[in-house]
């Protein structure tokens, strides 16, 4: 109720288990806490500093101009730009936090081709007018054709969000839900969800819609497309070269990707199980709040130091930053999501909803599949993506287990299905986000994000009946918390 109305702030709601659970003799107060900080969220703890490093290195605006450097001003490819460069930052940062920052860089484009298009329709001179004061409220022309443009691209950055953000065991709720729960089954988590391909695909479905739905597949204004092409260069060129911050940053970002891809190898030199993707994560993490901003080797750092002796070195990361920066609602509300998923299982809530479907289990496992992931597909347009996974991954592992079915094979498409929030702009934060700009109307969310809905709903079954078996070792079906390897 309190997850679906939010009478209470969300992370607040997210609390009510550390109550609820001791009062109601479902968990002891130290067991439900102990969830809130569990390996998963820690893995999620070091993630997000990593993307406060990013965000406030300013690395994310660089890669993203990059991307937009190499595709140009074409709105098409503009479009794809965008959502390549959104995708990919939201891989290893959570979806708001992507979509927050990509806004103000859409909102900037949008402005220029609006510019260019009253230059052209009314003939006037206009000034040029900084980047960096573009409003987050727009006045724009009434070319209907032109604020269909804006629309798609201010959608395709949510959308794209949300596709990338379901590429990593980090990127979504949903997923960080998935793979706490297969980590107290089985004793190891997930290593990594080889399911970029799907995501891929959907991304490249989600581009075609949105052109053919916003765009067109006519002639653009060459002359437009060439001005904030020239907008796009002069952003890029004043960033300048790669500062050391930045570099630092980078290096980080790639060992954390480097250790997570290698350990099943360098894991084999500790005790078993003991290292997670969470030690890794922890890790780099706490080497930003060591690392200087600036380079110490440099003459100009060595004279500023000697000049104050008494001021602190700057560092990458600083507590402040992270008061500042860091979501702690999103920690405090996946902890609430695992939290309520153990009192799913202590309670034998889902082991009753298992037996109470048991009339379902004459249906072929694909046909239980479609049935559970459209429920959850519906379902997660109006109630929390974290809340709607943490109630159903319990329950329909339990099923599957009860068939002697390896419970990936149904939880992949309910986690799948829980990800993807296309069609409200209270269907997820990101849709909030874009919507805030005051240029999107609901029935353009309703419209755009109805066909990737069902896109996504066909892709979630295809992949679960042809490619997830080849990637997932789905013959292995071992629940008493023995090391398990769940991926090839």
């Amino acid at each position: 109720f309190f997850w679906v109305t939010e009478t209470l702030p969300l992370p607040v709601t997210a609390l009510i288990p550390t109550i609820a659970y001791p009062l109601l003799d479902i968990e002891p107060a130290e067991a439900v806490s102990s969830a809130y900080l569990n390996d998963s969220n820690m893995m999620f703890f070091g993630s997000m500093v990593m993307a406060v490093a990013v965000e406030s290195s300013r690395l994310h605006e660089r890669v993203a101009l990059r991307t937009l450097c190499f595709t140009g001003a074409n709105p098409r490819f503009l479009m794809l730009g965008l959502q390549v460069a959104t995708a990919f930052i939201s891989l290893w940062m959570s979806n708001t936090s992507t979509t927050t920052m990509m806004l103000p860089l859409v909102l900037a484009l949008i402005k220029e081709l609006d510019m260019c298009e009253r230059l052209e329709t009314e003939s006037l001179n206009s000034s040029k007018d900084s980047v960096d004061t573009v409003s987050q409220m727009l006045v724009l022309s009434d070319n209907k054709q032109q604020r269909r443009i804006y629309k798609g691209l201010l959608l395709s950055i949510a959308y794209a969000s949300a596709i990338g953000g379901a590429g990593t065991l980090i990127g979504t709720s949903s997923i960080i839900s998935m793979n706490s729960h297969f980590q107290s089954l089985y004793g190891d988590k997930i290593r990594w969800p080889s399911f970029l391909i799907c995501l891929i695909i959907l991304l490249l479905i989600c581009w075609i819609w949105l052109q053919f739905l916003f765009i067109g597949f006519g002639n653009n204004n060459k002359k437009n497309n060439q001005v904030v092409n020239d907008m796009i260069v002069k952003k890029y060129k004043e960033l300048g070269p790669m500062r050391y911050e930045e570099l630092v940053v980078l290096i980080s970002f790639l060992s954390l990707i480097a250790l997570w891809l290698s350990r099943p190898a360098w894991t084999k030199l500790f005790t078993a199980s003991y290292v997670t993707d969470g030690t890794a994560s922890m890790l780099i993490s706490m080497l930003l709040f060591v690392l200087p901003a600036e380079n110490p080797f440099s003459s100009a750092t060595v004279d500023k130091l000697l000049e104050n002796k008494d001021e602190p070195i700057r560092t990458i990361i600083t507590w402040k930053l992270m008061r500042e920066k860091f979501s702690w609602s999103t920690l405090f509300l996946l902890g609430g999501g695992f939290a309520m998923a153990n009192g799913v299982k202590k309670s034998g809530l889902s082991d009753w909803i298992a037996v109470k479907l048991s009339a379902m289990q004459w249906m072929p496992p694909w046909a239980f599949i479609a049935f559970s992931s459209g429920i959850v597909c519906l379902l997660t347009e109006f109630a929390s993506n974290t809340a709607t996974a943490a109630v159903f991954i319990p329950v329909v592992a339990s099923i599957a287990i009860a068939q002697d079915i390896n419970p990936l094979t149904y939880v992949l498409p309910i986690t799948f299905a829980s990800s993807f929030s296309f069609m409200f702009p209270s269907g997820t934060p990101p849709n909030a986000v874009v919507f805030s700009a005051k240029i999107l109307h609901v029935s353009d969310m309703i419209l755009g994000g109805l066909v990737l809905k069902i896109g996504s709903f066909i892709l979630c079954q295809v992949f679960a009946q042809t490619f997830a078996p080849l990637v997932f070792d789905f013959g292995i079906l071992n629940v008493t918390g023995a090391e398990t390897t769940m991926a090839s």
